[in-house]
């Protein structure tokens, strides 16, 4: 019997272990699974790389897929409901709303309902590496070297997921999945211009407005997302209001965090949150644009499937990591792997995503 499948079965006491890891204190973070060791101690790691790389991934609700192509099941109409006779219930005017599944309307439509998506990397150690590790003996420069790398790998992989949800384009690249901008209902974009001498904080609140103003959808706006020079014209044109305010001390520089855009319709600010992610740019006609993006977060999530060998119910990316055990050696890793399946998901057809472009000087843009 191999080392390895006696490590895997428990059975340690015919292995000749001398690594400087001792063997009790691998079995505390790791767990053995076919080949695989899943690497339950990188979850936080995991998790605080997200909190300090990402702001929207973080706040998608995460949710099991059980098929390859998420679907979405959905009834041809309302429920249809009126005023009837109250000493008749059971009314017959009153129209019956179909509600078994045939006749529901299941979305194949690959550009909606997305088909599950991999993202990650791959981390090997050649046999060169790992021949090179043992003769470092008690002072292993590639232990930390391989330390960095995954932490880097984790960094990489959470970054790709977040780009894509912005920026996503599966027509450009098939592996890859689409994006708020893919996903958004048709009639959800609009235009401001500030060399019009457009307002943009109002431009915004109309936007929203206009969105939770549909009796037939429980809508809201929970957040905006822009650039980070998006975010710089909105507190400009604070600023500006608030330049003859406070002259008692000197306040230079404002800080917006959130919009008060809905009245009582919502009553609490929708937070205004900036990203490196969302990009500026210059169109074909020379015009800088700049998008805020308007979404209900509560008809986004992400559909997503834990991999095999790793840790059930977690739909975040984990490190699994192909190690070794053989006479006389170390605990070696052989392969590192950073690995998520899933894809964002716009329920109703992306009808809870808006998008305000505005148009802003070519110079604004190039000028940092």
């Amino acid at each position: 019997m191999s080392a390895a499948i006696l490590a895997a079965s428990g059975d340690l006491s015919r292995v000749g272990f001398k690594s400087k890891i001792k063997f009790d204190e691998v079995l505390a973070s790791a767990q053995d699974v076919g080949g695989f060791t899943v690497r339950q101690d990188y979850l936080s790691t995991i998790r605080n790389h997200i909190r300090r790389n990402t702001v929207f991934f973080p706040l998608l609700r995460k949710e099991p897929t059980l098929f390859e192509l998420v679907k979405e099941l959905r009834e041809a109409s309302h429920p249809e409901a009126g005023f009837f006779d109250k000493a008749k219930p059971s009314a017959p005017e009153l129209p019956e709303t179909p509600s078994d599944h045939p006749t529901s309307d299941v979305s194949t439509d690959p550009d909606r309902g997305q088909l599950v998506k991999a993202a990650g990397g791959v981390i090997a150690t050649n046999h060169f590496g790992r021949s090179l590790l043992r003769m470092q003996g008690n002072n292993p420069y590639g232990v930390d070297q391989r330390v960095k790398k995954k932490n880097d790998l984790i960094v990489s992989t959470v970054k790709t997921i977040e780009r894509a949800c912005f920026r996503g384009d599966a027509s450009a690249n098939p592996l890859s999945f689409n994006g708020l901008g893919l996903q958004m209902a048709m009639g959800h974009s609009f235009v401001a211009d500030t060399r019009l001498s457009h307002v943009v904080y109002k431009k915004v609140r109309s936007v929203v407005r206009l969105a939770v103003s549909d009796e037939t959808i429980d809508r809201e706006i929970t957040h905006i997302f822009t650039s980070c020079l998006g975010l710089e014209l909105i507190e400009e044109e604070m600023d500006a209001k608030l330049s003859n305010v406070n002259l008692d001390e000197v306040r230079p520089g404002l800080k917006v965090k959130a919009l008060n855009t809905q009245g009582d319709v919502q009553g609490e600010p929708t937070p205004l949150i900036p990203s490196p992610y969302i990009r500026d740019r210059v169109n074909a006609e020379g015009e800088g644009e700049i998008d805020f993006w308007l979404v209900d977060m509560r008809t986004l999530s992400w559909r997503g499937v834990f991999p095999e060998g790793g840790m059930e119910g977690v739909y975040e990316p984990q490190v699994l990591e192909a190690v070794y055990y053989s006479d006389d050696s170390e605990y070696l890793v052989d392969k590192c792997i950073c690995l998520i399946y899933g894809t964002l998901y716009a329920e109703n057809r992306g009808q809870g995503i808006w998008r305000l472009t505005v148009k802003v000087p070519k110079s604004k843009i190039e000028t940092i």
